[in-house]
């Protein structure tokens, strides 16, 4: 027999987790796993979740859903003004609405947080993007994706290597190195064979990688440390202080 919470539970529940809609959304427990209940629709309640995984805010963090034990209740109001939550359902992730219909299906064996307009999916092993509109703007085809930032995304491409893709899902940079790292101040830095390099805002290389280590850009120019040696770039790749100093302090100096 399934066991409901009592009514003081879930609304101490709701309270206790934010969970107001102005649709009166609530999620309660039964033996089998949770449900999501529009207090304003008898016809929500009838799909039972292994989880439900929600947004506060458009420019607020989803929950993490690798993290598979937690349950977060929080709500969220994109700027569509839709409400939805990212669910679990035999195994693969879906969206749900307030009223607990599917937007996105549950077929995909991961979806992240909504972040910069863009949710990361995973179907098959690959990984893909999915619009704010809930449409799959990007087929899951690569190896490894990240998050959009300033409207670039790092992508692993079928040679396991790392390079840049835009928001409208052109490649920028096909993949060449072992890793890249988050821009800052307009640049960032690439790693490939254990050598460093650089890349700017728009995936261009300006330093193929060759230095022992970089610093990242601190205003326009960054430090530099080869062969034991440090010296100093500037925004164009070029060195300003050659690699002649005798390396005698720590590069983060």
């Amino acid at each position: 027999m399934r066991k409901f919470l009592y009514l003081t539970t879930m609304l101490g529940l709701f309270i206790l987790n934010g969970c107001s809609t102005k649709k009166e959304a609530i999620v309660v427990s039964n033996d089998k796993g949770y449900i999501l209940y529009n207090l304003n629709d008898n016809n929500t309640g009838q799909n039972v979740y292994e989880q439900v995984s929600s947004l506060n805010s458009v420019d607020e963090n989803n929950i993490n859903t690798e993290h598979l034990h937690i349950l977060n209740f929080h709500w969220l109001h994109n700027h569509y003004g839709k409400l939805y939550s990212i669910v679990k359902k035999d195994g693969k992730y879906g969206i749900i609405n307030d009223e607990g219909k599917f937007i996105v299906k549950p077929t995909f064996e991961f979806i992240s947080k909504l972040y910069n307009d863009f949710f990361i999916i995973k179907e098959d092993g690959k990984y893909g993007y999915l619009n704010d509109d809930f449409k799959v703007v990007q087929k899951p085809i690569y190896l490894d994706a990240k998050e959009f930032s300033n409207g670039i995304a790092f992508v692993k491409f079928s040679n396991e290597k790392w390079g840049c893709i835009s928001d409208d899902m052109k490649v920028l940079l096909y993949g060449k190195f072992d890793g890249i790292f988050p821009f800052i101040n307009s640049f960032a830095r690439v790693i490939n064979d254990d050598k460093w390099g650089f890349i700017n805002s728009k995936c261009e290389i300006i330093v193929e990688p060759k230095y022992n280590y970089v610093n990242n850009f601190c205003g326009d120019t960054a430090k530099v440390l080869l062969n034991d040696k440090v010296g100093y770039i500037n925004n164009k790749g070029k060195e300003i202080v050659s690699t002649s100093l005798v390396y005698g302090q720590n590069l983060n100096e």
